[in-house]
């Protein structure tokens, strides 16, 4: 591992990065919005450019680790309601095309180095890079791996930008619609920032994301091609 870090360090930068700075965002965020939401002149998604200016932010502090997807999605919920949720949905698609093409950037000729010590991974991955995107489903759908994560983990193995948009879409879309509809039924922005998952539902669904996600993963590489 030592040797793969010096054959490319701003792969192990970039891990760095996605392991900090989305904690770092969410502080300076949350800070600032319990700090000023009171003075908040809150934008108004009433036109093509109010409306691309919010897919583009979101889609760049998302897709560039800047703040936690879960956290944003509570966020617009709670802010704008159910108008931005299609909106949303672009961004995070928007989102995953970037994630996976700046960790293309840091990650190429890094597989194979890594599987030399893992011979029985290199088997798995081969053998099932046709049905990789069950595995991208099941690793969106999980609330245990960060987005910003998994962008990297998707372009170290090379599993093309298409699957990971349209199956990666499906994969976050359930997280999303909870997270987002914990925004919007809040009573008071504390409650949405540090409230989320307040009712047994949210928890039962949260652990049902988990649960799906450990068994489909575990049976992807258990599965006989």
């Amino acid at each position: 591992m030592r040797d793969i870090s010096q054959r490319n360090p701003q792969f192990f930068w970039a891990l760095a990065w996605v392991a900090v700075i989305p904690s770092v965002g969410s502080l300076l965020s949350i800070q600032y919005l319990l700090v000023n939401y009171d003075q908040w002149t809150v934008p108004v998604l009433d036109s093509l450019l109010s409306i691309g200016i919010f897919v583009a932010v979101t889609a760049c502090s998302m897709g560039f680790a800047l703040i936690p997807t879960t956290l944003l999605a509570i966020l617009s919920g709670y802010i704008w309601g159910w108008q931005a949720f299609p909106y949303l949905i672009a961004a995070y698609t928007l989102a995953a095309a970037l994630g996976y093409l700046a960790g293309r950037s840091v990650s190429a000729d890094m597989l194979d180095p890594l599987l030399e010590q893992y011979p029985k991974a290199r088997k798995a991955i081969d053998t099932k890079r046709q049905q990789i995107g069950s595995l991208i489903f099941f690793i969106r759908i999980s609330p245990a791996i960060p987005f910003a994560f998994s962008n990297i983990l998707f372009a170290l193995l090379g599993t093309g930008l298409k699957r990971v948009l349209w199956f990666g879409l499906w994969g976050m879309l359930p997280r999303t619609t909870l997270a987002f509809s914990s925004g919007i039924f809040a009573e008071n922005l504390y409650e949405a920032i540090h409230d989320a998952s307040r009712s047994n539902t949210d928890f039962i669904l949260i652990f049902c994301f988990l649960a799906i996600s450990i068994v489909g993963i575990w049976h992807f590489f258990r599965q006989k091609s």
